[in-house]
């Protein structure tokens, strides 16, 4: 019977990756394949190092509904109706 496999210390240590596809034009895939030959790195270690550069955003973890046009459109004709009222009322 084949044993399990169990996580252990080392890898707690392995970081999560997620795989992504990168659309490059020829001439920045050719600088990366030179960069990553020349520094013995990986094109993923490569990204990695770039994006740990990039500033990081903080997002709300809920956000508000955007109004939509309809809603817009529903506030300004009950603008419309509340100014003829009034004169409704006048002519009463």
């Amino acid at each position: 019977m084949k044993a399990s496999k169990r996580p252990g210390v080392d890898d707690a240590r392995v970081r999560k990756t997620t795989r992504v596809n990168v659309r490059l034009d020829s001439e920045a895939a050719r600088r990366l394949r030179v960069h990553c030959a020349m520094t013995e790195l990986t094109p993923g270690e490569v990204l990695t190092r770039l994006c740990e550069g990039l500033r990081e955003f903080s997002m709300p973890a809920k956000l508000e509904p955007r109004v939509k046009d309809n809603d817009r459109q529903d506030k300004s004709s009950d603008v419309e109706n509340s100014t003829t009222a009034p004169a409704l009322q006048d002519a009463a």
